[in-house]
Formats: structure tokens, C-alpha cells, sequence
């Protein structure tokens, strides 16, 4: 059971499709494994959604090492425009506009030094 899989009001449901992008699972052990590309949709309670669900969504689905983190962006149909999802107030932003109840979000499996060392100088 995935941990969005409970029963929801449908009138507060949103499908979020989500394409996570190819990347190298580098575990703990030593071992890394290359992740294809791969796509999954599941139904959400928009009231309950946050990025930590989501997170936790995303775990359940793909497997990565803790050494690594997942960046979210989410794709805006109305502009043909990506945006990072930083917060839960641009995630509920995003919900707010959603016409076709449908969220498109892009996930990446990023190594954590990796996103940090772009802000050192």
C-alpha cells in the first residue's frame, strides 16, 4: 500500500503525474544501479498534499540512496513553463490552478553535495 492509497472525498482529489527522470542509485553498500526513466500517477487529497507526502509518495515508488534527494519541479500548462516546487505554498498555488485536476510534476534524483556545491563560490 502506497501512502496516498486511503480512501478520499473526490470532491478535494487531484491525479498528480509524476515523470521521474533516469538516474544512478548510489547506495549505502558500495553498489549504484541505473533507474530508467519512469512514470506514475496516482490520486491525492489536495487539502493533505505537501511536499513531505509527496516525498514519501515518491519513496515508495523508486528507491534511491540517502546520500541523494529528490528536486520537484512542477510543469505549468497555461505558460509551457517548469518551476522548482521549493515550498508547500507554491505546491498549494499550483493546485489552486490546476483546471483538469491533474498536477504534472518532474522529479530528479540529484546526489545532496551535488545541489550544494553550485552555491559555494
Amino acid at each position: 500500500m502506497f501512502p496516498s492509497d486511503v480512501e478520499i472525498n473526490s470532491d478535494v482529489t487531484y491525479t498528480v503525474c509524476v515523470q521521474f527522470g533516469q538516474f544512478i542509485a548510489k547506495f549505502d553498500d558500495g553498489s549504484c544501479v541505473l533507474v530508467p526513466h519512469k512514470y506514475d500517477e496516482w490520486v491525492v487529497d489536495y487539502q493533505r498534499c505537501s511536499l513531505a507526502s509527496l516525498q514519501k509518495d515518491f519513496a515508495a515508488r523508486v528507491n534511491w540512496g540517502s546520500n541523494q534527494e529528490v528536486e520537484v519541479s512542477v510543469f505549468d500548462k497555461s505558460i509551457n513553463l517548469e518551476t522548482r516546487l521549493e515550498n508547500d505554498s507554491v505546491l498549494r498555488a499550483f493546485f489552486d490552478r490546476c483546471v483538469d485536476r491533474r498536477l504534472y510534476l518532474f522529479a530528479d534524483v540529484v546526489d545532496k553535495s551535488a545541489q550544494k556545491s553550485w552555491l559555494v563560490l
